[in-house]
């Protein structure tokens, strides 16, 4: 006899996408699953979809996150998760697709090994333009370490990747941080790969992940300071929780003075500062950045800002070379 599984689905105003989400969740091979769908406060027709869709599978069940809980994905991810009866957990994202055989192939690889208490597969890329799909590039899911090779950026891991079994989730102290503003996957995914480094892996792409029209730059600076703030809090328990690993704090500090550099374009001053004081906080002795490359950045910092321009005519000397 199957298992339940429970597909949990945060979402804000999303009604223009969700509807083809859920028919891939509908269309799934394996059928026994609950779908449990969190709204976030939307203020498009998310609810009259959600009654729709309720009506037409009673296996779809619609919530509003409590008031008491702070807004985000992260509040209703957890949420759902209390809301949830499966003994298999699958979160997943509202504009997002899956392949019709998605539960019943990380099922069946996790039922062959017990070992394992999650799964986790290779996602497809798509956008839609005058609305046809245009397919892009699979992530594959390749690692020595799991721990280290994730916060590396050697291998990438969404929402949507991983099917887990709800004996793992309930010992965790928490699942999603629901504090945690901006990086959300890379948290909590760095917490239970840490601790728990045996995954099963399957090379299919399973997911197709929707890419959006904006880019990293506009995303980033749509956010307020709490999202920077977000940002390098995550970096900072990565490197506590590394225990100042050589590769990982160098990579790390590395990303930080790129969003510093971003920072600088947009001249975002507020950013920039945070940023530089991040990397000279913990560009201890394990890393490969010289604090006099540190002091060169800084020293070229105060001249823009001084003179009130971003970085885009002068990049390359903001960047460090290691190695």
């Amino acid at each position: 006899m199957s298992v339940l599984t429970s597909i949990i689905i945060p979402t804000y105003n999303r009604a223009h996408l969700i509807g083809e989400t859920l028919d891939s969740v509908i269309a799934q091979t394996y059928q026994n699953w609950e779908c449990i769908v969190v709204d976030d406060g939307s203020i498009d027709y998310t609810a009259e979809l959600l009654d729709f869709y309720c009506a037409k599978d009673t296996r779809i069940h619609y919530y509003t996150r409590p008031q008491d809980r702070l807004k985000g994905a992260n509040a209703c991810r957890n949420y759902g998760f209390e809301m949830s009866k499966g003994y298999y957990i699958n979160w997943f994202d509202s504009d997002d697709v899956m392949d019709p055989h998605l539960l019943q192939e990380k099922i069946e690889l996790l039922k062959s090994n017990s070992t394992y208490d999650y799964c986790l597969s290779s996602m497809r890329s798509f956008s839609v333009k005058e609305g046809r799909k245009q397919f892009f590039k699979t992530t594959y899911v390749r690692f020595k370490e799991v721990f280290r090779d994730y916060v590396m950026g050697k291998f990438s891991a969404g929402t949507p990747s991983i099917l887990w079994k709800r004996g793992l989730l309930i010992k965790q102290d928490r699942l999603f941080d629901e504090k945690i503003s901006n990086s959300q996957d890379l948290e909590f995914y760095s917490r239970i790969f840490f601790s728990n480094k045996d995954i099963a892996v399957l090379q299919t792409p399973l997911i197709y992940f929707r890419t959006h029209e904006i880019s990293i730059s506009e995303e980033f600076f749509s956010y307020n300071g709490t999202h920077l703030n977000s940002y390098l809090e995550v970096r900072r328990r990565i490197i506590n929780m590394a225990d100042n690993d050589s590769g990982i704090l160098t990579h790390t500090l590395l990303n930080i003075l790129a969003v510093f550099r971003a920072c600088l374009t947009n001249k975002n001053y507020a950013g920039c500062e945070k940023c530089l004081l991040f990397i000279e906080d913990h560009n201890n002795r394990n890393s490969q950045i010289s604090k006099l490359s540190i002091l060169r950045i800084r020293m070229l910092y105060f001249l823009f800002k001084l003179v009130g321009r971003g970085d885009t005519r002068f990049r390359r000397y903001l960047k460090i070379k290691v190695g």
